[in-house]
């Protein structure tokens, strides 16, 4: 009776474990389809880019529309444009973020709007494209290089077309900016 009993219940956690493994096969197959995954494993990418004015005298800015941009499941988090001048290997550059705006920059339904500034510094030069990068909400980033990346020749990234030439003419003119010098002492204590 004991034996009949054992093999009752034995056959009863089998068929159990049977249904439940035909039960959970098919949630399984179902979150492995990357039709219906919720997994975010690509970066952003954009349309287009443009900027106006495309020269200035220092000190100066000019503005960076980027626009199309788009994310597949997390949304864009942040992106950042650099120019860079290939005599001087000078750099000037333009952020934004999606979850805030401020004075510099925006972002609104897919367009990053940027104001890049070139203080009086700046050597004169043409400032080319360098790298236009952008981020998701789950980390997931690209970067694409322009003419004025230093190893461009050799990038796999290129920026697709007339977009990699985009560049800001600086001028300057030598101007340097009034000095204001102090007569305060400092002692230092031993």
């Amino acid at each position: 009776m004991r034996i009949k009993s054992l093999t009752k219940k034995i056959l009863s956690i089998a068929t159990a474990g049977l249904m439940l493994s035909m039960v959970a096969f098919p949630l399984t197959a179902l979150a492995d389809d990357p039709t219906t995954s919720t997994e975010d494993v690509t970066a952003p990418t954009f349309t287009s880019i443009s900027i106006s004015p495309t020269s200035g005298e220092t000190p100066a800015s000019f503005t960076v529309t980027i626009s199309g941009i788009s994310d597949d499941i997390s949304g864009v988090d942040s992106g950042e444009i650099i120019f860079r001048d290939s005599t001087s290997d000078k750099t000037v550059s333009g952020y934004f973020y999606t979850n805030y705006s401020d004075t510099n920059f925006s972002y609104e339904n897919g367009t990053a709007i940027m104001t890049v500034t070139v203080d009086q510094y700046k050597p004169s030069g043409t400032y080319v494209i360098s790298s236009v990068s952008l981020s998701d909400k789950a980390g997931n980033y690209k970067t694409w290089n322009g003419q004025g990346y230093r190893w461009y020749a050799d990038s796999e990234n290129k920026l697709p077309g007339s977009l990699s030439d985009i560049s800001y003419a600086v001028v300057n003119n030598g101007a340097t900016p009034s000095v204001v010098t102090s007569t305060s002492s400092i002692k230092y204590f031993k």
